[in-house]
Order: structure tokens, then sequence, then C-alpha cells
């Protein structure tokens, strides 16, 4: 057997396998090829006929027109008789790939040259480095590029679900108005509800759902996602609330190792009990996962110093929740004061029914307001485990003929209607539905507990009572109900703070983050 197939026994031929093919000259010049025509004509060209080494043959590229000899006085055009013609290779660049130099021989001498098919703004180039016209695209599926193109950041926004909370909410205002010129987003809900999720798919964002609940099939919802995540192929994942944390950390790495940014969003430390196993787990996988994160974001600063007192991060950025102004402008229209259960001072509180939410201490307040000889008549608006609750609540009080439960509402013709509105939260991130009403121009009387005075200012913009304090929220209803001039102040305060909570201001605030990750 001779050297040739000695040498071909070494190098097999592998179907399917792009190979690499050398080219004459000094120098690198060799460049990984897909597998294709291109790939047959390249190998053609450089391959020496006869068995030995001899000259290499020329790629043929598009049909050019010759240039005229003489043209322009003399023999400007001609080519000296017995010169070198150099020789181009035309190369055709797929979308991702790198371009790379090659260098064509011509009688044992290098000349370097990149040449880019006819296309989109690249200018064909002819033999001798003019330019041509008439130039044809080969047939195939490769296509010009220019290399200074830029493709825009693919973001992978990962949360529990799209149901109709302020990271929820967050989440598809960001993803709806990013710049599609620099960034793709794509949203992936871990389980339901998807309530957000027409909202979003209507602006032209993706939406993937999992739809595995990480709660009882953590595993399992760890690899579905991991998968969705391989297929969008995410330059970038930014992960929510505490499964889309370390769901999203966990799959980012393991589905190629994108870059992570994680918004806090909710104080999760402060307010759980920390005796149990379940808190010690949470906290261990929530610190073990984000110790690699590229970024933190937290919605607060009373978010930020709640994980830097449990977990020890350093280096949590602010970046506030935002609404959208022009949705939510100040505009009375009392075609909605029928939902209220009775006349007086018509108060309104958004929110799902849970015990954070501080609804209890509300009903209370009520119950003693109304006992002083108030007029308060109260809607609430969401849905929630609590529900059954707060009815029999509001029943014990005799407060049923001035208390309704209005469930999952559209808030605008609400938040138009209402005097007041409410927030008793024992602890908040922040409070979207608070700024909303806020942006309608509501005086809004809320609780002094986590991120809600850095939103608030007490006797300026609003009135601010202690956490869990009946009595005080009792006394500042019914001193607002006796004073409709103050109202009026609190309310154009309002207006003019919640211009400070812009979410185009938010989703500008991420854009520079995004873009620092991907530099880095």
């Amino acid at each position: 057997m001779g050297r040739a197939g000695a040498r071909r026994r070494r190098t097999p031929r592998r179907r399917g396998r792009a190979r690499r093919v050398g080219l004459r000259g000094r120098g690198p010049g060799r460049v990984r090829l897909a597998r294709g025509p291109l790939r047959r004509r390249l190998r053609r060209a450089h391959r020496r006929p006869g068995g030995g080494r001899a000259r290499q043959r020329r790629l043929r590229g598009p049909r050019q027109r010759p240039v005229p000899r003489g043209r322009g006085g003399g023999d400007a055009g001609a080519r000296p008789r017995g010169a070198e013609r150099p020789e181009v290779l035309a190369l055709s660049v797929a979308d991702g790939a790198r371009a790379a130099a090659l260098r064509a021989g011509g009688r044992g001498r290098g000349v370097p040259a990149l040449s880019l098919l006819p296309g989109p703004g690249v200018p064909a180039v002819a033999r001798d480095g003019r330019g041509a016209r008439g130039a044809r695209r080969p047939a195939g599926r490769f296509r010009t590029r220019a290399v200074s193109d830029r493709r825009p950041l693919r973001v992978a926004h990962v949360i529990e679900t799209l149901g109709t909370g302020g990271a929820e909410r967050l989440v598809a205002d960001v993803a709806r108005r990013l710049d599609r010129e620099r960034f793709a987003s794509r949203v992936f809900p871990l389980d339901e509800p998807l309530d957000l999720r027409g909202e979003i798919e209507a602006s032209g964002v993706g939406v993937d759902p999992i739809l595995m609940a990480p709660r009882r099939r953590p595993v399992a919802c760890l690899r579905a996602l991991t998968r969705a995540l391989r297929r969008f192929g995410p330059g970038l994942v930014h992960t929510h609330l505490y499964y889309g944390n370390v769901m999203g950390r966990i799959a980012a790495r393991l589905a190629g190792g994108a870059p992570v940014v994680t918004t806090l969003h909710n104080p999760d430390y402060t307010f759980e009990a920390r005796d149990t196993l379940l808190f010690r787990a949470r906290k261990l996988a929530d610190r073990v996962t984000g110790a690699r994160n590229a970024a933190l974001v937290a919605v607060s600063r009373a978010v930020a110093e709640d994980f830097r007192r449990h977990l020890g991060w350093e280096n949590i950025r602010v970046v506030p929740n935002g609404v959208d102004l022009l949705s939510f402008a100040p505009r009375r229209d009392a075609s909605a004061a029928g939902e209220w259960p009775s006349p007086g001072l018509r108060l309104l509180s958004v929110g799902r029914l849970h015990p954070q939410k501080g609804h209890r201490v509300l009903l209370d307040a009520i119950a003693r307001a109304r006992g002083a000889g108030g007029s308060l008549s109260l809607l609430v608006a969401g849905e929630g485990a609590e529900h059954p609750a707060l009815e029999a609540q509001a029943g014990a009080l005799g407060l049923r003929g001035c208390v309704r439960f209005a469930g999952r509402r559209e808030v605008r013709p609400l938040l138009a209607a209402a005097d007041v509105f409410v927030f008793p939260s024992l602890y908040e991130a922040a409070g979207i539905a608070m700024i909303e009403a806020m942006a309608c121009a509501l005086p809004v009387v809320a609780s002094r507990a986590g991120g809600i005075p850095e939103v608030v200012e007490d006797g300026v913009s609003g009135i601010l009572v202690a956490p869990g304090d009946a009595d005080e929220l009792a006394r500042a209803l019914t001193a607002l109900e006796g004073d409709p001039e103050r109202r009026r102040r609190l309310a154009a305060a309002a207006r003019t703070r919640a211009e400070a909570f812009d979410v185009r201001a938010t989703v500008r605030a991420l854009e520079g983050i995004y873009e620092e990750v991907a530099r880095a």
C-alpha cells in the first residue's frame, strides 16, 4: 500500500462532518468549513492532481466582466507580461461564522485576500481586486452577512408564573418594552397561572410555558427548563422570584453557561420562620446558586438590605419597579361607583388575598372607624386563599353591608371612581398596585413597611401608619373622610411622586445592565 493509502487510513473521511482544508502559503491559512457545496469546491480547488504536490487550481468565482486593456490612457489597464495574477478566493460567510483571511498562492508566494460574495450592502470583488458588475450569489444555504453586523442579544426571562403580581407585571413590561434592535426576549414561566401570557404574546414576544410545578416536581421542572433554554440559545438569563431564581440559575449553567441576572422582588428571609428545615434549605439553595450571578438587582433598598443581611450578598443594585404612566393617568369617573356596597367614602384595596397584605388589619380598622361614626365603604379587588377567612371575619364584624370582595378585576375604572387607596401590607418590597394608584392621583394610606417609605413621603404624598396597627389605620381613614381639601393635596403630590417610577426608566436601567453583563 502506497504512502497515499497510508495517509488516507490515518485521516479517514467521516461522513457528515466538516473537515479542515489546508491552503497553500505561509501563515495560518486554514479555516473550518461547513458541509455543503462550498466545502467540496474548496477541496477540489486545493487538491493537487497527479498524486503529488502539484500547482494549485484556482477556485472559479462568479462570472466577472473582464477589465479592458488600455482604457484610461496608455496601458493603465493592462497586466504586465509574465506578472503573477493574484488569486482571490470568494468566501461566503454563514450566519454566526467568523471570517478568516485566506491566503492563495501564486508560484509559491501567498497573497492575503478576503472577499465576500455579493449580497446586500457587500460589493462584488473581481479576481484582480476590482469591483465587478452582475456578480451572482451561488446557490446553496450560505448567505452573505457583513462581518460587522450585530445580532440582538437573546434574553430569557425565567419566572414562577405569569399571574397578576408585581413581579409578573414587571416581567411583562420589560419583555414588551426592550429595544427590539438590541434585545430579543422570551419568557419561560415554570407553572400556571398564565394570566399575562396573551398580553406578552400580543406584543410579539414569545412565551414558552414549562408547566412543571417546581415545588412538587423540581427535577422534572429543571430538565424541561434546561431543554427549553437550549432550544432558545440565550445570551443572558434573567430570573425572578425564588423558584425562578434557583431553577433558572442551574438551567442556565446546564444549557450552555449564559450569564445570569437576578431581580430580587421580596424580602424573602425577614418574615419567614427561621427555625424550620425548609427555611434553611431555601437559604442554602439561594446562596449556592446565586454565588455565580453576573448581576443582582433589587426593586428597593429594603429588599437589598434583606439579602445582604441574610445571604451576605454585596454589590446589589437597586432598580425600582415602574408603572406605565400613560395607562395610569389621573381621571375621575364615577361610572364604577356602583361597585361599592354602600354610600360614603369609597376605599379601594388591590392585591392578592394573602396574610402578607394585611387585609385582616384593614377589616378591623373599618369596624373601628364605623363604630366611631365614620361612613366608609370598602371594595377589595383580588383573589387568594384568604378569601373564605376574610368573608367570615367581615360577617363576624358586621361589615357585610359595607365591605365587598370583588375578585380579580380590571382596576383602572375602580381607581377612577375611588376616593382613597388603602395598602395595609405587613411587609412589601415596593408595591406596584400602590404606585399605580398614586399615578392615578389617589391619596394613599399605607403601612410603614419594607420599601413603601421609599415611595410614599409621609404627610406629603400619602399617610403612613405602623404595620399591623388597626387603631392608627382607623384614625387615618377617619381624618381623611372629614378633610376633602387634604385629600386633594395628597392626590396631587402622589401623582408628582409617581412620575419618578416610570416603567420606561426601569427598562432603560435594565438594558444598561444587560449590555454591561454581555460585554464582560
